[in-house]
Protein backbone atom coordinates (compact mmCIF):
# COMPACT_ATOMS: atom_id res chain seq x y z
CA UNK A 1 0.00 0.00 0.00
CA UNK A 2 1.18 3.38 -0.85
CA UNK A 3 0.32 7.14 0.98
CA UNK A 4 1.17 10.16 0.39
CA UNK A 5 2.71 12.23 2.87
CA UNK A 6 1.52 15.64 3.80
CA UNK A 7 1.74 18.44 1.21
CA UNK A 8 4.57 19.83 2.79
CA UNK A 9 6.56 17.06 2.35
CA UNK A 10 6.23 16.11 -1.22
CA UNK A 11 9.10 18.04 -2.37
CA UNK A 12 11.47 15.77 -0.36
CA UNK A 13 9.09 12.36 -0.33
CA UNK A 14 7.48 10.60 -3.19
CA UNK A 15 5.23 8.14 -0.70
CA UNK A 16 4.92 6.46 2.03
CA UNK A 17 5.16 2.29 1.52
CA UNK A 18 3.75 -0.73 3.68
CA UNK A 19 4.58 -4.01 2.87
CA UNK A 20 2.90 -7.12 5.04
CA UNK A 21 4.12 -10.69 3.86
CA UNK A 22 4.43 -13.95 5.18
CA UNK A 23 7.19 -15.97 3.84
CA UNK A 24 6.70 -19.74 4.45
CA UNK A 25 10.95 -20.06 4.09
CA UNK A 26 13.59 -18.07 3.62
CA UNK A 27 12.54 -15.80 0.55
CA UNK A 28 15.57 -14.14 -1.50
CA UNK A 29 14.42 -11.02 -2.80
CA UNK A 30 15.75 -8.47 -5.71
CA UNK A 31 15.83 -4.83 -5.49
CA UNK A 32 16.85 -2.64 -8.15
CA UNK A 33 16.63 1.40 -8.38
CA UNK A 34 13.90 3.31 -8.62
CA UNK A 35 15.87 6.78 -9.20
CA UNK A 36 15.33 7.37 -5.48
CA UNK A 37 16.71 6.92 -1.89
CA UNK A 38 14.72 5.23 1.14
CA UNK A 39 14.55 4.84 4.73
CA UNK A 40 13.64 0.86 5.96
CA UNK A 41 11.35 0.42 9.39
CA UNK A 42 11.43 -3.71 8.87
CA UNK A 43 9.25 -4.67 12.46
CA UNK A 44 9.18 -8.42 13.19
CA UNK A 45 11.43 -10.81 11.47
CA UNK A 46 14.62 -8.49 10.31
CA UNK A 47 15.74 -8.81 6.29
CA UNK A 48 18.86 -10.20 5.58
CA UNK A 49 22.07 -9.40 3.39
CA UNK A 50 23.47 -11.59 1.16
CA UNK A 51 26.09 -12.58 3.48
CA UNK A 52 23.07 -13.63 6.00
CA UNK A 53 23.72 -10.74 8.62
CA UNK A 54 20.95 -9.00 9.61
CA UNK A 55 20.27 -5.74 8.62
CA UNK A 56 19.34 -2.76 11.32
CA UNK A 57 15.64 -2.75 12.17
CA UNK A 58 15.93 1.28 10.51
CA UNK A 59 18.26 1.87 8.01
CA UNK A 60 18.84 4.28 5.16
CA UNK A 61 19.87 2.98 1.80
CA UNK A 62 21.42 5.30 -0.99
CA UNK A 63 20.71 5.46 -4.92
CA UNK A 64 21.23 1.89 -6.02
CA UNK A 65 24.02 1.29 -8.11
CA UNK A 66 23.46 -2.14 -8.91
CA UNK A 67 20.91 -4.35 -7.58
CA UNK A 68 20.78 -6.17 -4.25
CA UNK A 69 19.46 -9.02 -2.80
CA UNK A 70 18.14 -9.24 0.47
CA UNK A 71 16.43 -12.23 2.37
CA UNK A 72 13.06 -12.31 3.86
CA UNK A 73 11.76 -14.69 6.25
CA UNK A 74 8.49 -15.11 8.73
CA UNK A 75 6.07 -12.26 9.01
CA UNK A 76 7.95 -9.33 7.39
CA UNK A 77 6.39 -6.53 8.16
CA UNK A 78 8.21 -2.82 6.68
CA UNK A 79 7.15 0.40 5.86
CA UNK A 80 9.47 2.38 3.50
CA UNK A 81 9.96 5.97 3.63
CA UNK A 82 10.84 6.42 -0.48
CA UNK A 83 12.45 10.10 -0.96
CA UNK A 84 12.53 12.50 -3.53
CA UNK A 85 15.54 11.94 -5.89
CA UNK A 86 17.03 14.78 -3.88
CA UNK A 87 14.73 15.08 -0.83
CA UNK A 88 17.10 12.53 1.50
CA UNK A 89 20.15 14.70 0.83
CA UNK A 90 18.56 17.60 2.15
CA UNK A 91 16.32 16.55 4.87
CA UNK A 92 18.93 14.69 6.57
CA UNK A 93 21.61 17.30 5.30
CA UNK A 94 24.13 14.30 4.24
CA UNK A 95 25.59 14.41 0.24
CA UNK A 96 23.91 11.67 -1.29
CA UNK A 97 27.09 10.89 -3.03
CA UNK A 98 28.35 9.52 0.71
CA UNK A 99 25.17 7.44 0.74
CA UNK A 100 25.83 6.18 -2.68
CA UNK A 101 24.94 2.51 -2.84
CA UNK A 102 25.50 2.12 1.06
CA UNK A 103 23.09 1.17 3.87
CA UNK A 104 23.43 2.73 6.84
CA UNK A 105 21.88 2.17 10.76
CA UNK A 106 19.22 5.09 11.09
CA UNK A 107 20.39 5.71 14.47
CA UNK A 108 24.14 6.72 13.73
CA UNK A 109 22.60 9.36 11.55
CA UNK A 110 19.31 10.43 13.70
CA UNK A 111 20.14 8.92 16.87
CA UNK A 112 17.66 8.96 19.72
CA UNK A 113 14.78 10.21 17.56
CA UNK A 114 15.06 7.41 15.15
CA UNK A 115 14.60 5.16 17.87
CA UNK A 116 11.73 6.72 19.26
CA UNK A 117 9.95 7.08 16.12
CA UNK A 118 10.62 3.22 15.54
CA UNK A 119 8.95 2.61 18.79
CA UNK A 120 6.28 5.06 17.88
CA UNK A 121 5.66 2.63 14.19
CA UNK A 122 5.60 -0.59 16.25
CA UNK A 123 2.96 0.48 18.73
CA UNK A 124 0.73 1.65 15.87
CA UNK A 125 -2.07 -0.03 15.30
CA UNK A 126 -2.97 1.09 11.48
CA UNK A 127 -1.22 2.19 8.38
CA UNK A 128 -3.16 5.97 9.15
CA UNK A 129 -1.85 6.53 12.27
CA UNK A 130 1.67 5.54 11.12
CA UNK A 131 1.30 8.10 8.37
CA UNK A 132 0.30 11.02 10.64
CA UNK A 133 3.56 9.92 12.99
CA UNK A 134 6.23 9.69 9.70
CA UNK A 135 4.40 13.46 8.34
CA UNK A 136 5.10 14.86 12.08
CA UNK A 137 8.13 13.18 12.77
CA UNK A 138 9.62 14.65 9.22
CA UNK A 139 8.22 17.90 9.48
CA UNK A 140 10.26 18.59 12.77
CA UNK A 141 12.95 17.43 10.62
CA UNK A 142 12.30 19.71 7.78
CA UNK A 143 12.06 22.48 10.29
CA UNK A 144 15.46 21.94 11.60
CA UNK A 145 17.08 21.38 7.78
CA UNK A 146 19.65 23.95 6.70
CA UNK A 147 19.84 22.13 3.31
CA UNK A 148 16.94 22.67 0.56
CA UNK A 149 16.81 21.22 -2.63
CA UNK A 150 18.41 23.45 -5.29
CA UNK A 151 15.97 24.51 -7.66
CA UNK A 152 18.05 24.29 -10.76
CA UNK A 153 18.58 20.35 -9.88
CA UNK A 154 15.37 19.93 -9.16
CA UNK A 155 14.13 21.28 -12.47
CA UNK A 156 16.62 19.39 -13.97
CA UNK A 157 15.75 16.07 -12.20
CA UNK A 158 11.54 16.84 -13.21
CA UNK A 159 12.66 17.46 -16.96
CA UNK A 160 14.50 14.23 -17.17
CA UNK A 161 11.11 12.16 -15.75
CA UNK A 162 8.76 14.35 -18.03
CA UNK A 163 11.13 13.29 -20.94
CA UNK A 164 10.57 9.55 -19.54
CA UNK A 165 14.55 9.45 -19.56
CA UNK A 166 14.74 10.13 -23.03
CA UNK A 167 17.54 13.02 -23.44
CA UNK A 168 20.93 13.90 -24.60
CA UNK A 169 23.43 15.59 -22.94
CA UNK A 170 23.31 18.51 -25.08
CA UNK A 171 19.71 19.23 -24.45
CA UNK A 172 20.54 18.80 -20.87
CA UNK A 173 23.12 21.79 -20.70
CA UNK A 174 20.73 23.84 -22.49
CA UNK A 175 18.24 23.04 -20.54
CA UNK A 176 20.12 23.95 -17.29
CA UNK A 177 22.91 26.39 -18.60
CA UNK A 178 25.80 23.89 -16.82
CA UNK A 179 28.09 22.54 -18.42
CA UNK A 180 28.47 18.77 -18.19
CA UNK A 181 30.92 17.83 -15.81
CA UNK A 182 29.23 20.53 -13.37
CA UNK A 183 25.72 18.95 -14.59
CA UNK A 184 27.89 15.35 -13.45
CA UNK A 185 29.61 16.45 -9.69
CA UNK A 186 26.09 18.68 -8.74
CA UNK A 187 23.97 15.37 -9.60
CA UNK A 188 26.42 13.06 -7.79
CA UNK A 189 26.41 15.94 -4.57
CA UNK A 190 22.66 15.93 -3.93
CA UNK A 191 20.91 12.92 -5.88
CA UNK A 192 23.75 10.62 -5.87
CA UNK A 193 23.91 9.01 -9.81
CA UNK A 194 24.84 10.79 -13.00
CA UNK A 195 21.58 12.55 -15.47
CA UNK A 196 22.63 9.39 -17.59
CA UNK A 197 22.15 7.02 -15.03
CA UNK A 198 19.10 8.70 -13.95
CA UNK A 199 17.72 8.83 -17.48
CA UNK A 200 18.36 4.99 -17.68
CA UNK A 201 16.13 4.59 -14.78
CA UNK A 202 13.27 6.95 -15.57
CA UNK A 203 13.52 4.99 -19.02
CA UNK A 204 13.35 1.64 -17.49
CA UNK A 205 10.29 2.76 -15.04
CA UNK A 206 8.49 4.21 -17.97
CA UNK A 207 8.45 1.41 -19.56
CA UNK A 208 7.33 -1.03 -17.03
CA UNK A 209 4.38 1.30 -16.58
CA UNK A 210 4.03 1.38 -20.16
CA UNK A 211 3.89 -2.90 -21.27
CA UNK A 212 1.17 -3.28 -18.51
CA UNK A 213 -1.24 -1.49 -20.26
CA UNK A 214 -3.96 -3.64 -21.83
CA UNK A 215 -2.81 -2.35 -25.60
CA UNK A 216 0.58 -4.02 -24.93
CA UNK A 217 -1.00 -7.63 -23.83
CA UNK A 218 -0.09 -9.24 -26.56
CA UNK A 219 3.07 -8.28 -26.94
CA UNK A 220 5.94 -5.60 -25.91
CA UNK A 221 7.66 -4.97 -28.77
CA UNK A 222 5.78 -1.40 -29.59
CA UNK A 223 6.23 -0.33 -25.17
CA UNK A 224 10.01 -1.06 -26.33
CA UNK A 225 9.60 1.97 -28.90
CA UNK A 226 7.56 4.15 -26.99
CA UNK A 227 9.94 4.12 -24.05
CA UNK A 228 12.88 5.18 -26.14
CA UNK A 229 15.04 2.19 -26.53
CA UNK A 230 16.51 1.39 -30.30
CA UNK A 231 15.46 -2.18 -29.95
CA UNK A 232 14.76 -5.29 -27.83
CA UNK A 233 18.71 -5.70 -27.35
CA UNK A 234 18.87 -2.21 -25.98
CA UNK A 235 15.80 -3.06 -23.71
CA UNK A 236 17.16 -6.50 -22.54
CA UNK A 237 20.92 -5.03 -22.14
CA UNK A 238 19.59 -2.04 -20.16
CA UNK A 239 17.23 -3.93 -17.77
CA UNK A 240 19.74 -6.19 -17.24
CA UNK A 241 22.65 -3.85 -16.04
CA UNK A 242 19.57 -2.21 -13.63
CA UNK A 243 18.08 -5.37 -12.68
CA UNK A 244 20.12 -8.23 -13.14
CA UNK A 245 17.06 -9.90 -14.72
CA UNK A 246 15.31 -9.96 -18.55
CA UNK A 247 12.08 -7.83 -19.00
CA UNK A 248 10.20 -11.35 -19.83
CA UNK A 249 11.40 -12.83 -16.70
CA UNK A 250 10.59 -9.89 -14.90
CA UNK A 251 6.84 -9.51 -15.91
CA UNK A 252 6.29 -13.46 -15.16
CA UNK A 253 7.25 -12.52 -11.54
CA UNK A 254 3.23 -11.99 -9.95
CA UNK A 255 4.41 -11.90 -6.18
CA UNK A 256 5.79 -8.27 -6.70
CA UNK A 257 6.01 -6.71 -2.76
CA UNK A 258 6.48 -3.30 -5.03
CA UNK A 259 7.91 -2.35 -8.56
CA UNK A 260 11.20 -2.41 -7.75
CA UNK A 261 11.57 -5.08 -5.22
CA UNK A 262 10.06 -8.59 -5.75
CA UNK A 263 11.22 -12.24 -5.09
CA UNK A 264 14.37 -13.40 -7.21
CA UNK A 265 13.69 -15.80 -9.44
CA UNK A 266 17.13 -17.39 -9.72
Amino acid sequence: MQLLPAPALLPFIRHYLFIRHSFESVQKLRLFSDGSTGLVFSFNSLLQDDRGDRLPASFVYGQIREYKTVYASGITNLIIVVFQPYGMSSLLGIPASELSNQIVELDLILGTASRDLYQQLSDSTDVQSSKQQLDHFFKVLLKQATDRPQPLITAATQWIIQRNGCFTARELMQFTGYEQRQLERKFKEIIGVSPQKMGSIVRLHYFLKEVQQPQYKHGMTPAVYEAGYYDQAHLIREFRKLTGLTPSLYLKQQNRLAVNFLPSPD
